[in-house]
């Protein structure tokens, strides 16, 4: 026998309100999970026994770790040359470890940085290797110290190595030029320029000078030109004096030259230059060179032509090439 039962609005209401009295709900509850993140170690070594000795006395050590904007800051103590640490219940992650050290004035003079993950419940290790910082050359000119540099507007620091910076004028009309190098022994130099580095605008370039560089230190040079006395002195090289008493003679040979030597109180004359010509309108040339001994010369048949006006003139020539006056024209009729 199938018994339908006729569905009634009244029955259905008065269900739900004794269901919502009692507590009780036909939907499944809600469950809560809780999920623990289990926290890290990291352990960290460096080794400072290459350090000098008066690097390391009275220095401390500084770690930072910084991690999404969080930064963890511990002193470390420096113990026989080395520095040893365990830094636990971190978060897990990447962190960015930097490892200073200072000298007792707080200047930073070594660092090293890594990147070192740190894994849930694991411990991570790492061995930093500490480097020295840069150190900074720092030169100032005072232009007023010499009256040829007060025109100087502008300079240019020169290391080496490690090429040039460009020096201005501060507060106190001082030329200033700072570089940032390597600690080392370095040679240094300046130029000074008016109002333009142009070449024709440089006044001053100064011999090399050294200077020592420390990590993480500033070496300060106040640089000023060291003026000296330079002596000159110096003799007079004299032109020297022509030959004396040309004479000019035609012989079967030729023409046949002779000259008295010149005075030579310089005791420099190396020579005469015999100069000749055959025509009013040509210019004397040189037809030869005697040494300082000779005194005579015999001038070819064969170069000359008949019927000529033969001109002839000497000079004397001395060590430094500078020749005489011509002696006075002496001619014949060849």
């Amino acid at each position: 026998m199938l018994i339908r039962f006729r569905r009634r609005p009244g029955i259905l209401l008065l269900l739900l309100l004794i269901l919502g009295t009692t507590g009780c709900s036909l939907l499944p509850k809600a469950t809560k999970q809780v999920v623990g993140e289990q926290s890290g170690e990291l352990t960290i070594v460096a080794d400072l026994s290459s350090m000098r000795a008066s690097e390391l006395y009275s220095s401390t050590a500084t770690l930072t770790l910084s991690k999404d904007g969080r930064n963890k800051t511990e002193e470390l103590s420096i113990v026989d040359s080395q520095i040893s640490t365990s830094i636990s219940g971190l978060l897990p992650g990447v962190w960015t470890i930097m490892l200073s050290i200072a000298e007792s004035d707080g200047v930073v003079t070594y660092q090293a940085e890594s990147d070192v993950s740190v894994l849930p419940g694991a411990a991570a290790n790492v061995n930093l290797i500490l480097r020295p910082l840069p150190g900074t050359i720092e030169v100032y000119v005072d232009p007023t110290f010499h009256p040829e540099l007060m025109s100087a507007q502008r300079g240019r620091l020169y290391t080496n190595p490690g090429g040039y910076a460009t020096m201005v004028v501060d507060d106190n009309g001082m030329l200033v030029g700072t570089k940032t190098v390597a600690p080392s022994t370095y040679d240094f130099s300046i130029e000074l320029f008016t109002d333009s580095f142009y070449a024709r605008d440089r006044i001053y370039t100064s011999p090399w000078t050294s200077v020592e560089v420390f990590p993480g230190r500033k070496s300060t040079v106040i640089w000023n030109p060291e003026t000296g006395t330079c002596t000159i002195s110096g003799i007079l090289d004299a032109q020297p004096a022509p030959p004396t008493n040309l004479t000019l003679e035609k012989v079967p040979q030729g023409l046949a030259i002779s000259w008295d030597h010149a005075p030579d109180p310089e005791h420099d004359i190396v020579g005469y230059h015999i100069w000749m010509r055959e025509n009013l309108f040509d210019e004397f040339e040189l037809i030869y060179e005697a040494d300082a001994v000779r005194n005579s010369y015999i001038y070819p048949a064969s170069e000359l032509k008949a019927g000529t006006h033969v001109q002839v003139a000497l000079t004397t020539v001395d060590a430094a090439g500078q020749a005489s006056l011509r002696t006075p024209v002496i001619s014949v009729d060849y």
